[in-house]
């Protein structure tokens, strides 16, 4: 059994590979995942990011590369031609060249290896800690889990980085310790991995705490199937720890289904309703969409006009079409197809990585952030490059 704490040394990291990672560092700190206005935290975070690009290598990323410039320039035109106000189109087109960060930043993830994925965990444990901070006056009083507005108004805990940190550390903790038996350090990450798990809870993110308990089901399964023994041990732990937050669960149970009665799926299916009826609408728009720029009135929002749905699927159809969403997506898909096998080599990672890829793709519209770029880019990275990991569990 390997351990899975990071292997690198830092001193050899390229000058690129540095600023790379203190832009990270700062987007986690002081950014926000889908901000509203670029202030002086967005400006350096891109300085540094562009600082620390390294150029594509035109003939192995042809194919990247020609569907990132259909993407961008088409759209871009139509939204033009449309009158799209220029800063709204802007919004639109870096989220899009987030999904394509593997043209530029591959090496960089090849150079971390596994310090990368620690580093995402961190990232999505420092916005965990900044979603929580607003809850914590309803924390001591009792009413932090309830419905209503959010006192985490930047949506931190939305961002697919809390996700992938509570399922990181809560995997990293369990092999640590039922399968290595290192107590201190297994016991260490699984409470950390209720920091994430905390910030998710008190945003009432269904989604990702489904993913979390199946998550935790499949460790559990794991070990029993591979250790019989130990199975015992894993009941008495977990079990001696619902028992002990049993009052803070059977709340946060009876919240989680209170708001599915009240909300059910968001007005998710009203939003495509509106979607697919504006790209209806005739042939051209069809095939090309609105372009960059364009807003709807969705539903899913109370009817605010806005530039944004929660599916990328949907998000694509309405500003590039038939065309732009088959060609991205299809290329995009196939990439993450292409690597599952090579992630799935390391399940943790691959169960910390592939939840929040569809969650934010499909659910949320956290698909625009920097973070759902970065869990992309470790799937498209694998596409090129075999993942040198020896499994974290065997079946």
């Amino acid at each position: 059994m390997t351990s899975c704490m990071p292997c690198y040394a830092p001193w050899r990291m390229s000058c690129g590979c540095v600023l790379f990672v203190l832009a990270l560092l700062i987007y986690a700190i002081f950014g926000s995942p889908t901000p509203d206005a670029y202030g002086w935290v967005e400006i350096l975070i891109a300085l540094l990011l562009l600082a620390s690009v390294r150029p594509p290598h035109l003939r192995q990323d042809s194919f990247f590369l020609s569907v990132c410039s259909y993407g961008v320039f088409v759209p871009l035109l139509i939204g033009v031609i449309a009158g799209a106000d220029i800063l709204d189109i802007v919004r639109d087109l870096v989220p899009f060249l987030f999904l394509f960060l593997v043209l530029i930043y591959k090496d960089h993830v090849s150079a971390l290896g596994s310090s990368f994925y620690w580093l995402l965990s961190v990232m999505g444990f420092v916005f965990s800690v900044r979603a929580i901070i607003p809850y914590l006056d309803g924390l001591l009083t009792g009413g932090a889990f309830s419905l209503g507005a959010p006192a985490d108004l930047l949506y931190l805990a939305n961002s697919p980085e809390v996700l992938f940190s509570a399922l990181w550390l809560m995997g990293s903790g369990f092999v640590a310790f039922f399968y290595e038996r290192r107590i201190w350090r297994g016991g260490t990450f699984l409470a950390l991995s209720a920091v994430p798990l905390l910030s998710m809870a008190l945003m009432m993110q269904r989604a990702g705490l489904i993913s979390v308990f199946l998550v935790l089901c499949a460790l559990i399964f794991g070990l029993v199937r591979r250790y019989p023994s130990r199975w015992i041990l894993c009941v008495l732990i977990f079990g001696g720890v619902g028992l002990l937050l049993w009052p803070i669960l059977s709340f946060l149970v009876h919240g989680l289904l209170w708001k599915t009665h009240v909300v059910g799926l968001n007005s998710r299916v009203q939003e495509w309703h509106v979607v697919l009826s504006f790209v209806a609408r005739d042939w051209i728009h069809v095939l090309f969409g609105y372009g960059w720029g364009m807003r709807i009135e969705n539903p899913a929002v109370g009817g605010l006009s806005v530039l944004y749905t929660h599916s990328l699927v949907s998000a694509l159809l309405l500003k590039t079409g038939i065309i732009g969403a088959v060609v991205v997506l299809g290329s995009l898909g196939l990439a993450v197809f292409r690597a599952i096998p090579l992630v799935f080599q390391n399940r943790i990672l691959f169960m910390a990585l592939i939840f929040p890829l569809i969650i934010s793709a499909g659910i949320y519209a956290s698909y625009k952030s920097l973070g759902f770029g970065l869990i992309l880019l470790v799937f498209l990275e694998s596409a090129h490059q075999k993942l040198e990991k020896k499994p974290l569990f065997v079946s």
